[in-house]
């Protein structure tokens, strides 16, 4: 809870001191306390009430939320931005911006820059592998299309992330209008060129009556590749078909990982390695 917050509640100033002198209040940032365990939210919790009124979570803390970066989010500092000058403390990485609206999500209570915020302010700061790879996980786990990012950049005029951020937009558009045989060409190299065992090719399964077309296939194993030659959806039901699909699949034990032109062409050996662990992993 914030100073302000046990203000409103009839607490005054001097019986803070003395709850947190008896134990019962621990202060965990300046003018915010806790009352019992800090779990994971409430140490975002803690952070975000020191950022003040107008403040959300967003960067690296953003990034780890929205999975769009790989992996959990590490021990340290929370990144808030704040429409105030806040100075650096143990445990908060403060940024100064006043947000729009629009740019804020609200996740379990919290609010946090939204996917598209979240990755131009990243852009700012990632070398570029790492943004590349956010911007394709947004594309894919959050069905992100172009027409927000354009949004938020239009609103956030000068941000040092736009041209970076528009770079890896790009780059992953590399894919758009190739020819499915040439797309289908280049995934059987990258299968050669892996050593991947024999596998088949565009097979029909039925889940509940309803037909499926896979690209690559590993019977035994329940694991397939879709090859995804679209890039970011220019509609929202597309990215939900998809959704959907890969939801059926799994409910009767499919592993399918999808991959695009700029996983085979720019990062083969990662694609490899992750559709590799779940072959090793599906093997009776």
């Amino acid at each position: 809870m914030s100073r302000g917050q046990l203000l409103a509640l009839g607490v005054d100033d001097d019986r803070i001191y003395r709850l947190a002198a008896q134990g019962w209040l621990t202060r965990v940032h300046r003018g915010v306390y806790r009352v019992g365990a800090l779990t994971a939210d409430g140490g975002l919790w803690a952070a975000l009430l020191a950022g003040g009124t107008g403040s959300a979570l967003s960067h690296l803390t953003a990034g780890h939320e929205h999975v769009v970066l790989r992996g959990r989010r590490p021990p340290g500092a929370v990144d808030v931005t704040s429409p105030s000058r806040r100075r650096s403390r143990d445990g908060i990485r403060p940024h100064r911006v006043r947000l729009d609206p629009r740019d804020v999500t609200i996740r379990r209570g919290l609010a946090f820059t939204t996917v598209a915020r979240t990755l131009l302010d990243l852009a700012a700061t990632l070398p570029e592998p790492r943004l590349q790879a956010a911007v394709d996980e947004a594309r894919v786990r959050r069905g992100l299309h172009l027409p927000s990012i354009e949004a938020t950049i239009a609103r956030a005029r000068g941000h040092h992330g736009i041209g970076a951020l528009r770079h890896a937009v790009s780059k992953h558009d590399r894919g758009r209008g190739i020819p499915v045989g040439e797309f289908e060409r280049r995934a059987i190299a990258f299968l050669r060129d892996h050593d991947f065992p024999p596998y088949l090719r565009n097979y029909a399964i039925k889940v509940d009556g309803e037909p499926f077309t896979l690209d690559i296939v590993w019977f035994a194993q329940r694991v397939a590749i879709e090859l995804d030659s679209r890039t970011f959806h220019d509609n929202d039901p597309d990215f939900a078909t998809d959704r959907r699909r890969s939801r059926r699949l799994a409910g009767v034990g499919w592993q399918v990982v999808r991959a695009t032109w700029l996983d085979l062409e720019d990062r083969p050996d990662e694609l490899a390695g992750d559709v590799w662990a779940l072959l090793r992993s599906g093997r009776g």
